[in-house]
C-alpha cells in the first residue's frame, strides 16, 4: 500500500511545479493555465483508492489545472516524460493533440493532485 499524502504535490505547488518542468523543454510554450474548481470524489472513487492507498480521510478533493501548450510532438513527450518522472505525485488524466503547420499542435493537458482539504491550486 502507498500512503496517499507521501510526496504528493500539494494543490497550491502544483502550477509552479508544471512551469518548472516547462521551462527544461525546449520547443513547447504554455498558450493558458487554467485553475478549475475543486470537486469531492464521489464515494465509489474514494473506495477504490483506498484499495490501494492509505489513507484516513473520509473526503478527497481533486484539484485541476488545464493547461494549453503550443509546441511539437517530441517536445509533448519529453514533457509528459517528464512530469511522470518528477519526484513529486500527481496525476494527468487526460490529453488533445491537434496538429497545425507541421510541426507544430495544440497540446491541452489536464493535471491533477489529490487532497482532503478543498482549498487548493487557486488559493
Amino acid at each position: 500500500m502507498v500512503d496517499l499524502t507521501s510526496g504528493a504535490v500539494k494543490p497550491k505547488e502544483i502550477i509552479g511545479v508544471l512551469k518548472r518542468v516547462l521551462t527544461d523543454v525546449e520547443g513547447l510554450k504554455v498558450v493558458r493555465m487554467n485553475v478549475l474548481d475543486a470537486t469531492p470524489l464521489d464515494e465509489n472513487a474514494l473506495a477504490d483508492i483506498k484499495k490501494y492507498v492509505t489513507t484516513k480521510v473520509s473526503r478527497l478533493y481533486k484539484h485541476e489545472i488545464e493547461i494549453e501548450l503550443h509546441g511539437n510532438y517530441f517536445s509533448t513527450y519529453e514533457y509528459l516524460r517528464r512530469l511522470e518522472s518528477y519526484n513529486r505525485v500527481f496525476y494527468w488524466n487526460e490529453i488533445s493533440y491537434k496538429a497545425l503547420a507541421w510541426p507544430t499542435a495544440l497540446i491541452n493537458l489536464k493535471v491533477y493532485t489529490l487532497s482532503s482539504r478543498k482549498d487548493g491550486a487557486g488559493a
